[in-house]
């Protein structure tokens, strides 16, 4: 588009996206466990042939078959009913896919005289998207390269117009292109218009989406185009064909509205897909995993939003559903990671019965935070230790946690084990804090649970005196270097932790090992400091609280 056409009011500009095999794509999907090549299917409605795959269109199979015929063409033909209200449903869930391109997006519903057995499809409203999309090009490259990934078979048409653009979706894939591109160089409306209207009455009337009945009797006259057709008054092609039929003209040049009515956004995530076939192998999953992961990642990123667990439900013959749960660290919404995670847990997951459902659900969205990509990239630098422990947690066998420091001065207390992928803004929160001006590490003075070792004993082990060559530990003598600090214990823990009154840890040498070790010697009653002796009380006791 030029630069001026992005300031000026939006322009109407529909795109029709259209799907001929819906019927047989949603009722006979074709799994990996199908032997290859798969075998001709078809759909059946009204006892006669709806929908063909290309095998059966290979073997002569034509929608509109007597089913005695296709039989006869094909032995091993798998027949399988129509069934419109799933299909609804299945297109529901693609509309509401591509609602990150317009909010304007309706279900096609066929109106007399168009053709009730015809193609299922959606409408976009997409001239108010525009100007986000800064252009029509950037907006049909990236609608187009959604619409290749969901594996489904598409046309798409442009139109100023519902009508327009569905009828030129039957018309080949150039002409509704090369019309929006001589349209776009048109400054008024009207000509923006006729542009449209020009490339509509060239349109053969074999062509048009009408009901097949209504079509053989337009070609009966001898009419070809529908500008052949429009050349007759209104009055007479009304009288002689039926006033649907001109209600039906005026709403594809746009002389008369045409009013949609859009799909509304589900306030929940829910994908489901149906195997016509069991799976009984998890790694045939993945393809369908990765369609329903798309359409997550396009509800979420078109709310701004992230979630930080999904569920996958994998239901068999009998309607018994078992589910595997995916948690990430930090909340997400891109797919290829999801996938990753995904394809991590199903592999240690050995399925209880082959899968004739699949169905995806997330948790509650939360907002997106601010998304930032790094241009250069540090040589040798180490990756994300956050993505690491996400691929970690997703491994079942693994019993992973997480120390966490507690708001505590005995060391007992001070860690705890929690969950390795809770929310890690305390993290966050300390590695601020200890940036500010003021914090322990700017004065110099760290907090005391950062001087103490990380691999601590529970319980504490012992160190008893041997005579003269003092504490012993393991076998070895402990060679004390110097005094830490001194800590009291609290009465109501005098229970659960030895010692009930206070504690002097030192730091000292184990020559059998060769490290540092923290331990600490029980004080009863009131300490003599003098004497290092507490009166009244049994003798010392030592014991080895960790390793440095």
């Amino acid at each position: 588009m030029r630069s001026h056409d992005m300031t000026r009011s939006p322009r109407p500009l529909w795109c029709a996206v259209r799907l001929p095999q819906w019927p047989l794509e949603i009722r006979c999907h074709v799994s990996h466990s199908l032997p290859d090549p798969a075998p001709p299917r078809a759909i059946v409605l009204q006892q006669r042939i709806h929908r063909c795959c290309p095998q059966s269109q290979a073997l002569g199979l034509v929608p509109g078959m007597k089913l005695a015929t296709a039989h006869a063409l094909a032995d091993n033909l798998q027949l399988t009913e129509r069934d419109p209200v799933r299909e609804q449903q299945y297109l529901q869930q693609l509309g509401w896919q591509l609602l990150r391109f317009t909010p304007g997006v309706s279900l096609y519903a066929p109106r007399p005289p168009d053709d009730e057995l015809g193609d299922a499809g959606l409408l976009l409203d997409i001239g108010g998207s525009l100007r986000l999309f800064q252009g029509s090009e950037n907006l049909l490259v990236a609608l187009h390269a959604r619409l290749a990934a969901s594996g489904h078979t598409w046309r798409t048409g442009l139109g100023h117009t519902p009508l327009a653009a569905w009828q030129l979706s039957h018309a080949p894939a150039d002409v509704s292109l090369q019309t929006l591109r001589a349209a776009e160089q048109t400054e008024d409306i009207n000509a923006y218009r006729a542009t449209f209207c020009s490339a509509l009455l060239q349109q053969d009337i074999a062509s048009l989406a009408l009901a097949q009945p209504l079509r053989e009797a337009l070609q009966t006259p001898g009419f070809r185009t529908l500008g052949d057709l429009l050349a007759l008054p209104r009055q007479a092609l009304g009288k002689r064909f039926g006033k649907a039929l001109l209600l039906w003209c005026e709403q594809l040049l746009g002389e008369r509205p045409d009013p949609r009515v859009s799909l509304p956004a589900p306030e929940r995530f829910q994908i489901s897909t149906e195997f016509a076939d069991a799976v009984s192998a998890s790694q045939h999953l993945l393809p369908v995993m990765q369609q329903q992961l798309l359409a997550l990642s396009d509800y979420l990123r078109w709310r701004h939003q992230a979630t930080r667990a999904i569920r996958w439900q994998l239901q068999d013959h009998q309607g018994e559903a078992e589910s595997l749960i995916i948690r990430r660290a930090v909340p997400g919404a891109d797919a290829g990671l999801w996938l990753t995670l995904s394809e991590r847990r199903l592999e240690q997951h050995r399925l209880r019965a082959p899968v004739l459902k699949l169905t995806l659900t997330c948790a509650r969205p939360c907002a997106a935070s601010a998304e930032s990509e790094t241009l250069l990239h540090e040589p040798g630098a180490r990756s994300n230790g956050i993505a690491l422990l996400e691929k970690l947690a997703s491994l079942p066998q693994l019993q992973l946690s997480r120390l966490r420091c507690t708001d505590h001065h005995l060391p007992e207390l001070a860690q705890s084990e929690d969950d390795p992928l809770a929310h890690i803004s305390h993290i966050a929160r300390i590695n601020t804090d200890a940036d500010t001006p003021g914090s322990a590490s700017r004065t110099g003075t760290d907090p005391p649970w950062c001087r103490q070792p990380l691999w601590l004993l529970d319980p504490p082990e012992p160190a008893p005196q041997s005579g003269r060559s003092g504490l012993c530990w393991r076998g070895s003598p402990l060679l004390p270097l110097l005094a830490d600090r001194r800590l009291a214990t609290q009465w109501w823990h005098a229970d659960t932790l030895p010692g009930c009154t206070a504690r002097d840890y030192y730091i000292a040498h184990h020559p059998a090992s060769g490290s540092l070790c923290w331990l600490f010697r029980l004080r009863h009653g009131n300490p003599d400091l003098t004497s290092g002796q507490a009166s009244g009380k049994p003798a010392e006791q030592w014991f080895v609280q960790g390793i440095f």
